[in-house]
């Protein structure tokens, strides 16, 4: 976790959220994992957006926001910038000076991303289709110390009530996705499930409506580990 403290001037009506520029999962499929994460996100169809996968967000004094980092990857000393984006009264928006150089403190823990390589651009099944990619775990990796393991798991109409669930080796998870609507979660995954090298994520459906797709960059492993 990381404590953030700003003091900013400025008329009432006030929202802020933070963004954060650092590499991690690419959240919004643009290609660009080194990246200023946060954005707009629609939980459900006909809801307003909200802002996420940010800092956070003051909407009154005192602008203070503390920061849970436990997804966030392990970054290179002085990486991390920040800013805060300003709406006032009149619903204008600002957007301060950067904050560089900073650096995550984890003398404890050490949290790793892995993606899947090559993920093809069209990867979704119906009737009776299945597909599967793998996650390449090093051969270091063991259950024993992770503190934590997710998926990050970006999904258009990962409906369960019209596709099987998801597995990732013997594991299965149903996909807890959206009915005709984007759905982007980190889903939790039992340390032991997991192995050294290749693991296999697959899908499969059966039903005659929408497929099951999954966005880019396709399933990604986060694990959070003791050192």
């Amino acid at each position: 976790m990381a404590k953030i403290t700003e003091e900013i001037e400025f008329g009432g009506g006030k929202t802020l959220p933070r963004n954060f520029a650092a590499r991690g999962y690419d959240e919004n499929g643009d290609g660009r994992f080194l990246d200023w994460h946060g954005g707009w996100y629609q939980p459900n169809r006909n809801e307003p957006a909200e802002w996420r996968d940010h800092v956070g967000t003051v909407l009154k004094a005192p602008l203070q926001v503390t920061w849970n980092t436990r997804w966030v990857p392990d970054q290179p000393p002085g990486q991390i910038r920040l800013i805060a984006r300003i709406r006032d009264k009149s619903g204008t928006w600002s957007v301060t000076e950067e904050v560089t150089g900073l650096t995550l403190h984890r003398p404890n823990e050490t949290v790793t991303l892995h993606c899947v390589r090559d993920f093809p651009p069209e990867f979704g099944v119906r009737v009776g289709q299945r597909r599967s990619c793998s996650i390449r775990l090093p051969e270091s990796y063991n259950p024993e110390a992770v503190v934590e393991a997710g998926l990050h798991y970006r999904t258009w109409h990962g409906w369960d009530k019209h596709h099987a669930p998801y597995k990732l080796n013997d594991y299965e998870r149903p996909h807890e996705g959206n009915n005709h609507h984007y759905h982007y979660h980190i889903h939790s995954i039992p340390p032991q499930v997991l192995r050294p090298g290749d693991n296999i994520f697959e899908i499969f459906s059966e039903t005659d409506h929408h497929m099951l797709e999954i966005l880019w960059p396709g399933p990604a492993l986060i694990i959070r580990a003791k050192k």
